[in-house]
This record gives structure tokens, sequence and C-alpha cells, in this order.
């Protein structure tokens, strides 16, 4: 037995078959039906075409972001080291200030420690220089008095009152003319100028 064959022939299609020949209206129905799987063997093979370009353009697309996802990595990467040698140079500035600052504080305690030692040196000795001085005479009253009079020696015994009487002069001018504050302050042997009004 002998199967189908189609032979394409002048827009008809024959079939042939161990039996004989079909009759015209099935010939052209199976020319129609032929006609209608060429086309879309066609269209079929056109919209294969279209896809194969639209894969092969994916491809290049699909190659194009790998490459560009591998230079984004990269560049990550790269940012990543940077950002990790920022901080490290960070942390190194931030303890190299730390350590200079505790150097600089501990220099400036030395030298605020010193000053304040020796201005408390100087203090003391102020303090006991001032302690051994005889204390200051309070100043005596300005008073005019007569630049004319004589010498006295003070003998035991005398105030400055008996000796004003006696030499027809004033205790005020005594006091002034000899610098002398209290009324007990004569001492026997003293020369004192007494003055005199002539």
């Amino acid at each position: 037995m002998m199967g189908r064959m189609p032979i394409r022939f002048g827009g008809c299609l024959i079939l042939l078959t161990s039996l004989g020949s079909l009759p015209a209206s099935i010939c052209a129905q199976a020319n129609v039906r032929l006609a209608n799987l060429t086309q879309d063997v066609e269209l079929l093979s056109r919209q294969v075409a279209i896809l194969r370009s639209e894969v092969e353009a994916l491809r290049r697309e699909n190659a194009q972001l790998k490459a560009t996802s591998s230079s984004n990595l990269v560049t990550r990467d790269n940012l990543r080291s940077l950002g990790e040698i920022m901080d490290n140079k960070f942390s190194t500035f931030r303890s190299e200030i730390t350590s200079s600052n505790a150097t600089h504080k501990k220099d400036l305690l030395k030298e605020v420690n010193a000053k304040l030692t020796a201005l408390a040196k100087q203090t003391k000795q102020q303090f006991d220089t001032m302690a051994k001085a005889p204390p200051a005479a309070p100043a005596a009253a300005q008073v005019n008095y007569p630049n004319d009079g004589t010498v006295y020696t003070v003998k035991g015994g005398d105030t400055l009152s008996a000796i004003a009487r006696k030499h027809g002069s004033r205790v005020s001018w005594i006091k002034a003319a000899n610098n002398i504050v209290k009324d007990t302050s004569l001492q026997v042997g003293r020369a004192v100028f007494i003055p005199q009004n002539n």
C-alpha cells in the first residue's frame, strides 16, 4: 500500500492514492485548506523571525546590563573600600586629637601650677616681710608749726604737755615736728625739737 503524498501542481493539489483520483470538490477543499495552512506557516515563520530578532536584542541588552552591573559592583566595592579607608583615617585623626588634647591639658596644667606656685611663694614672702617689719606709725595730721625753736633732751618723768608748758610751745607742734604719734612714745635721752613762737 502506498501512503498519501501531496504534490502541488498549478495551484491544484493532487493527492495520489492507491485508490485513484478524488472528486474535484474534495480537491478544491484540500487546496483551500492547503492555502490556509501555507499562510499560517508563513505567518508563523514571520513571527518566529520577529521573536528571534527580539530574543537577540534581549541577549544584547542582557549582556550590556551585566557589563553595567559589573562596573557598578566594582564602583560599589570601591566606594565601600573608600568609606572604610575614610573611617580608619577619621578614627586615627580622632585618637590623635584626643591624645594631643590630653598632652596639651597636661602641659597647660603644669604651666598653671608652676605660675600658681611661684605666685604663692611671692605672696608668702611679702606676707613674711610685712610680718617682720615694725608696724607703720599712723600718719600724723599735718600741723603747721613755727620753724624757730630749741632742741630738748627728754629726761625721766617728762611728758609732752609738761615740755610744751615749760618751753612755751604746743603739744601738737612738738608731735608734728618730731613725728610723734603717741604721747607715750617719748624715750629718755631722745632729743626733740620744740617749736616756739618768737
